[in-house]
């Protein structure tokens, strides 16, 4: 179902065998959530899709903001948020703060997205300029043609974070 989105046969194989959550806390998760849900129809089937690895896999592959409804196990399951965020960047500002402020999984989150403006809505989230720059400068090690990118996007072009990822780039 999801594997559209994830074409790595692997890596769905990893989603579903080895995500390390049990039914029983997804199912206790969804029982909190939903009753901040407002419309009844979309509550039903993310509370179902929600209530097993492989559901959540395929809601967030076919929609990544979906990623809001989640619990937070899911939102701090980094294979699941992967999927959404890839679906649409966007679904970034959902995931648990945990995820974001780590610089290797976040850059690579962020480089993940084949829609949607992931840094903006990083950066909506995070607010604080160490951990930016940190995710900045690990998304143009990964790939250094993001540099105009990242400068634009994830430091909004700001002089000084410019010069400072720029210089980190020098050493």
């Amino acid at each position: 179902m999801f594997d559209i989105y994830i074409e790595n046969a692997n890596y769905r194989r990893d989603v579903i065998e080895n995500s390390g959550i049990s039914y029983e806390t997804l199912y206790q998760e969804q029982r909190e959530e939903r009753p901040t849900y407002h419309e009844s129809e979309v509550c039903d089937m993310v509370s179902e899709s929600f209530s097993t690895v492989k559901g959540a896999a395929t809601l967030l592959s076919a929609n990544g903001l979906f990623l809001k409804y989640a619990g937070p196990t899911i939102k701090s399951n980094y294979y699941l948020v992967k999927i959404a965020v890839n679906q649409n960047g966007a679904a970034i500002k959902y995931a648990d703060r945990s995820l974001l402020t780590n610089p290797d999984v976040a850059a690579d989150l962020i480089l993940s997205a084949t829609y949607g403006h992931p840094c903006e809505d990083y950066r909506e989230v995070i607010q604080d300029t160490q951990c930016v720059m940190a995710v900045s400068r690990k998304i143009v090690e990964l790939n250094p043609d993001m540099f105009q990118w990242v400068a634009g996007h994830m430091l909004r072009n700001d002089p000084s974070m410019v010069s400072e990822l720029s210089n980190s780039r020098k050493r």
